[in-house]
């Protein structure tokens, strides 16, 4: 019985890891093959935005939590938000609403790919580790004592891709709790990519406006934009030089009862 529902649980888990490889390949596919086309609806997906603003943001929401979850790009979504929120609520407000909006739907992408990868692929990420990934050892070690701190270093630093992070960490020790609030280093960099939509936002108002301070207009953009860039670098410097302080202080992970874990080791204990 336990081994017919090892089995049944293997195979829900592939075809979920197919699945998903077929969506991203298709996407691939159709950016290339359909981009004039792409770009022609992704316009015309924002005229509707605009002219539904409630409908449309709710949309482009539920749109953007899903592709997180699934792993696919979803800078383009930060950005249209951004614009849009600049549209209908002016400069300022329009970026405070608008990263609001954006690390909600981050944070709740995120989350449900952390709780998918805690209950369907834990296991079997885990099994994937071997004695000789040292590095990843001592991340896992660390998870389990200092989780809050580790994820907020991960979030301001991008050392790893944002999006197989969030599985990784679903994988790890780490609680849902610390996961959540060590979240909120997201903020730094949505907030300069929210600084960039807003910014395109005003640009793209004075020049239709004809102002004429359309070039005082850029310079003072383009500096706050380089003084933004500055900053995220620095805090992203400090953020690696915290998390290799607190890598080196942990000990590589060993498992769950203090043996090296590969999946070999766990095949046989079965």
């Amino acid at each position: 019985m336990e081994q017919n529902q090892s089995r049944s649980g293997k195979r829900f888990k592939i075809a979920i890891a197919v699945i998903l490889i077929l969506v991203h390949i298709g996407l691939i596919i159709l950016f290339f093959v359909k981009l004039d086309d792409i770009i022609i609806a992704f316009n015309a997906i924002t005229d509707w935005i605009y002219e539904r603003p409630v409908g449309g943001m709710i949309l482009l929401m539920v749109c953007f939590i899903f592709g997180i979850t699934i792993m696919i790009p979803t800078t383009l979504f930060i950005f249209t938000i951004g614009m849009q929120c600049h549209n209908l609520m002016g400069g300022i407000l329009g970026y405070f609403i608008g990263l609001l909006m954006v690390y909600f739907c981050t944070l709740c992408g995120s989350t449900l790919a952390f709780i998918l990868s805690r209950y369907l692929l834990k296991e079997s990420l885990l099994n994937s580790i071997k004695p000789s990934m040292v590095k990843t050892r001592a991340i896992l070690k660390a998870l389990e004592t200092k989780g809050f701190r580790l994820v907020l270093l991960f979030r301001l630093a991008p050392i790893f891709p944002f999006s197989l992070l969030n599985y990784a960490l679903g994988a790890s020790s780490v609680s849902l709790k610390a996961y959540v609030l060590g979240s909120i280093g997201l903020i730094p960099k949505q907030a300069l990519y929210m600084y960039v939509a807003v910014s395109v936002g005003s640009l793209s108002e004075a020049i239709e406006k004809e102002e004429s301070n359309t070039t005082q207009l850029i310079v003072i953009l383009s500096v706050g934009a380089v003084l933004a860039i500055i900053a995220a670098g620095y805090l992203t410097y400090l953020a690696k030089k915290e998390m290799k302080k607190m890598l080196e202080e942990s000990q590589p992970f060993t498992g769950f009862h203090d043996e090296p874990v590969s999946s070999l080791e766990i095949s046989e204990n079965r």
